[in-house]
């Protein structure tokens, strides 16, 4: 960052020892005058390239940012339904039939296993 403000003041300096040296420039070689065109063009047109690339990244961050809250959305979603399917068994553990559905099931697992283990 220093380096950055003694350059600009370097370059700012030069300046005020030559106000008119663009001019002088173009009057004297006016040869030169394409060059100085031509540089021109290439910063306008590098400009243009950096100005499109930060678009391009601002739209990127802003889509990252979107995808981050959505993200954070699913993540609270996803544990109040743990949450919600933890407290729906436990409830369902309480009632009596469950119970014996679960019973029967594991009992018909066993079975089948035992069949199958026998075979």
């Amino acid at each position: 960052m220093v380096q950055l403000v003694q350059l600009l003041a370097t370059d700012n300096r030069e300046v005020r020892a030559k106000p008119n040296g663009l001019h002088n420039q173009l009057s004297i070689h006016p040869e030169g005058g394409g060059t100085l065109e031509f540089q021109l063009k290439t910063e306008r047109e590098r400009t243009r390239q950096l100005t499109q690339e930060l678009l391009t990244a601002r739209s990127a961050l802003k889509q990252m940012e979107e995808l981050r809250a959505d993200l954070e959305v699913e993540r609270e979603t996803g544990k109040l339904l743990v949450q919600f399917l933890e407290d729906a068994e436990r409830a369902a553990r309480k009632v009596p039939v469950h119970a014996q559905l679960l019973r029967k099931q594991n009992d018909t697992g066993r079975t089948v296993g035992s069949t199958l283990a026998g075979e």
